[in-house]
């Protein structure tokens, strides 16, 4: 057993030196002795004999690295398995060189010749002695500061003028403090390790890593730390009993738990750490040296409230932590952001009054100040920028903002006077060639509320100093336009009060006052055309001076006129359809409705560029007509053109001109109180037209089902029941049955040819009087007749075995066509053994 285990400590000894001291760095020496490079030589050969001899020549020069001679030379005695020898050499390693990098290589080798000789003793004593010095506290703190300088090294950002350094790798310096803290370690480097631990990672951007790690190291050496926001631990407010003194680093770690907090967006629980932190400060009445630590925790609540892009909840809250910041921390570098945000949400939220106020105070540096030396210059870390040129850019932009505030507000005086200040004080400003248009624009805009509230004179005013003053503006067609528009206007009201009932007689303008109203704003619009040929305000003007020629002075000439000359823009098609439809001759006619024999039938004839027109009558039997076509609209194929005319006379134009539509209404002859049909034909040498006219008192209503039909003729004259009505059915291929009313002017028939039909059609006719209908059938049905009915259900859902099951039942009959009254009748059933 002691074999095997001095054999187990040799091996463990072996692996730790290899890993941790195996290799010392021998001092370099100007010469290597020959003697020593052949001892090597001849070690790498296993010629173990020569190896012995050349250091020994080695050892005796008495060099600089004799004590690697002696161990080398004891080496080569060990594998030749000379091990006496061997333990003799190190004996004088050991009495002549104590202090040698070989030294406790050469004991190690020592214990393992002693194993060898089987002397465990002497062995085991060598191992005592090296694991009590491996595994002594020192020890051990001595290679974890090697482990943790090497993660240091790791963890170093390189200086920027060091350009041949590699970039910093926090991931492996992570790892590497992870094995320093693996080690028995005392409590003060711990807390170096377990903090720079937790910086690494959050370097490394795992800020959910950095959060767990910064807590852990909370727990070890903050004794204020309560627990996480929101736990248990930190609810019941309870302290640490008894707790370890603080951390080094345990005020910064506070602060680094909520920059990772608000790099993973947990905004609250950041907020309240950091506002926890400052009331720790506070309370311990912090020195100077944490002055920065304050002021980057109040920026830190700046920006758990999004600044300057705060949510509408947030944002009185977000102003409150930057004002704060800018009353503790008014010349810091970063006050510049802080006041500028202050007025960006005001500004994003709309509140523009507030805004102005803000921008104004950015503008005179009324809540901060430009830091001095050259804190001035220097970029500031993360958000970028310098305090000088941020201040330059933003003085410029905060003005111009307060103008475009002030021109939305529709406040075009106070606006102007921001454009004006920024275009004395900025010059070279990227906005001083919008502030100029901004000027401009207001000057516009005043002259456009004018027109919008109806003050036509001083908007007109406006608008002739503003076209005075920019000559070359781009809407200056767009003024001229108004000003034609301002004139029809005011036409169009003087217009409307010539029908105005509530205007007397005596102030209601002449037609002649009205005509010169229009024409003004035709000069108006011909200013424009003139000055502003192929734009788009001159089409619209141009198109409009042809409608108010033809619709409002009658000059209809002079219409085809302007109508012509349109050519460009979005009106020159309407132009070209308007030239047509005045130049081409067109006739149309039309028949109201149907007329009662108490009254004169009238056709209605519009015509234009035509003087003349020849009008035929054509009576018409219109039940042959229905039996034929089944149905009475859809004249326009019956060919009359070889029929001699009932009646021909030539009609004249009332009032002709050219180009202007007529219309007027032509009598139809029927003899009196005679009822009838007729077709009337109206033509000129190129145009005709045909419209049916019927005279009747008759009216009908139809119903259907899928197996009857029912007719209602009515006298509308006389308001009482048409009898011995001939009545025609037709499923629009053939009239499939006819009838005749009874006293109560109804007609009432079955037919199987409705089961099938679409549509069934109706022609009435008596003694010259018509009267038709359709009525759709297209998704029908046939109706259902009744049924008897019963219905049977229990008193309870469930019975035990051997209980009467009670059954009621309802019984619904049918009796001519109607449900009988119900009948109920209860029926008893025993359940044995069920």
């Amino acid at each position: 057993m002691k074999t095997l285990h001095l054999v187990s400590l040799s091996l463990l000894f072996s692996t730790w030196f290899a890993t941790a001291a195996a290799a010392p760095k021998a001092p370099k020496a100007p010469k290597v002795d020959p003697n020593l490079q052949a001892g090597q030589a001849a070690l790498r050969a296993k010629d173990y004999p020569a190896a012995v001899a050349a250091l020994e020549k080695a050892v005796a020069a008495k060099g600089k690295q004799a004590d690697e001679a002696l161990y080398l030379k004891a080496l080569a005695q060990y594998h030749g398995k000379l091990y006496d020898d061997c333990i003799g050499t190190l004996g004088q390693l050991a009495e002549h060189h104590p202090k040698s990098v070989w030294l406790h290589k050469g004991r190690f080798l020592k214990a393992n010749a002693f194993v060898q000789k089987r002397d465990y003793k002497s062995a085991e004593a060598i191992y005592e002695t090296e694991a009590a010095r491996l595994l002594s506290a020192a020890r051990k703190q001595d290679v974890a500061s090697v482990i943790i300088h090497f993660a240091d090294a790791l963890a170093k950002k390189p200086g920027k003028d060091d350009l041949k350094a590699p970039p910093p790798n926090y991931g492996k310096a992570y790892n590497l403090y992870n094995k320093a803290l693996a080690m028995e370690i005392g409590r003060e480097l711990r807390d170096a390790v377990m903090f720079k631990k937790a910086r690494a990672i959050q370097q490394a951007n795992n800020p959910a890593q950095a959060i767990k790690d910064f807590r852990a190291y909370l727990v070890e050496f903050d004794p204020d730390w309560m627990g996480p926001v929101g736990s248990a631990a930190r609810a019941s407010g309870l302290k640490k009993e008894n707790p370890a003194a603080a951390g080094k680093h345990s005020l910064a770690a506070r602060f680094h738990l909520a920059e990772a907090q608000l790099k993973a967006n947990q905004l609250a629980a950041g907020r309240v750490n950091l506002e926890d932190l400052l009331k720790l400060i506070t309370a311990q009445k912090a020195d100077d040296a944490q002055a920065k630590l304050v002021a980057d925790s109040r920026w830190s609540i700046i920006n758990t409230y999004r600044l300057p892009n705060s949510a509408a909840h947030e944002l009185e809250l977000g102003i409150k932590a930057a004002r704060d910041f800018l009353k503790q921390h008014t010349d810091d570098p970063r006050s510049v952001y802080a006041a500028w945000w202050i007025a960006q949400v005001y500004h994003r939220a709309g509140r523009s009054d507030d805004a102005i106020a803000a921008y104004n105070d950015f503008i005179a540096k009324k809540n901060h100040k430009l830091p001095a030396g050259d804190a001035l210059t220097a970029i500031i870390p993360i958000t970028g920028g310098t305090p000088a040129k941020l201040q330059d850019t933003w003085e410029k932009e905060a003005l111009h903002q307060v103008a475009q505030i002030r021109f939305g507000q529709k406040k075009y005086t106070e606006a102007s006077a921001a454009f004006q200040s920024y275009i004395n004080k900025y010059p070279d400003g990227p906005q001083w060639a919008n502030c100029q248009r901004g000027i401009i624009n207001g000057q516009y805009q005043v002259a456009m509320d004018a027109v919008e509230a109806k003050e036509y004179a001083q908007a007109r005013k406006l608008f002739e100093t503003f076209l005075t003053a920019n000559p070359l503006d781009s809407r200056a067609a767009r003024i001229l336009f108004l000003f034609g528009q301002i004139a029809y206007q005011s036409a169009a009201d003087l217009e409307s009060k010539q029908d105005d009932p509530q205007v007397a007689a005596k102030a209601k303008p002449t037609d002649d006052a009205v005509k010169a109203a229009y024409r003004k704003a035709i000069a108006e619009w011909q200013r424009l055309v003139s000055k502003y040929p192929g734009t788009e305000e001159s089409s619209v003007a141009l198109y409009r001076i042809g409608l108010i020629y033809e619709e409002k002075l009658g000059d209809l000439a002079a219409a085809l006129v302007a109508y012509r000359k349109l050519s460009w823009g979005s009106k020159a098609g309407n132009a070209r359809a308007r030239v047509a439809l005045m130049t081409k001759p067109s006739l149309v006619l039309q028949t109201g409705r149907k007329f009662r024999t108490d009254e004169k039938p009238m056709v209605k004839l519009t015509t234009r560029n035509i003087k003349k027109v020849t009008v035929k009558q054509y009576f018409l039997d219109l039940e042959a007509y229905f039996r034929k076509t089944h149905a009475i609209g859809n004249i326009d194929h019956l060919d009359i053109a070889l029929i001699e005319p009932d009646k021909s006379w030539e009609v004249e134009i009332a009032d002709y001109a050219d180009y202007r539509p007529s219309e007027q209404s032509i009598e139809v002859p029927f003899d009196k109180n005679k009822s009838g049909v007729c077709l009337i034909n109206i033509s000129d040498n190129d145009f005709e037209a045909t419209t049916l006219v019927i005279r009747s008192d008759l009216d009908l209503i139809l119903k259907s089902s899928r197996t009857e039909a029912l007719v209602f003729v009515e006298n509308r004259r006389t308001g009482k029941p048409a009898a011995d009505v001939k009545v025609l059915f037709s499923d629009g291929k053939k009239v499939f049955a006819t009838g005749t009313t009874e006293k109560d002017g109804v007609f009432r028939g079955k037919y199987k040819e409705l089961k099938a039909n679409g549509n069934l059609r109706v022609f009435a006719i008596a003694d010259g009087h018509v009267a038709a209908n359709v009525v759709g059938l297209t998704g029908l049905q046939f109706g259902t007749s009744l049924a008897a009915k019963g219905y049977l259900y229990t008193d309870r859902p469930a019975y035990q075995p051997g209980e009467s099951i009670k059954l009621r039942g309802i019984i619904r009959d049918v009796k001519d066509g109607a449900y009988a009254a119900p009948e109920g009748k209860v029926y008893l059933v025993s359940v044995k053994d069920a």
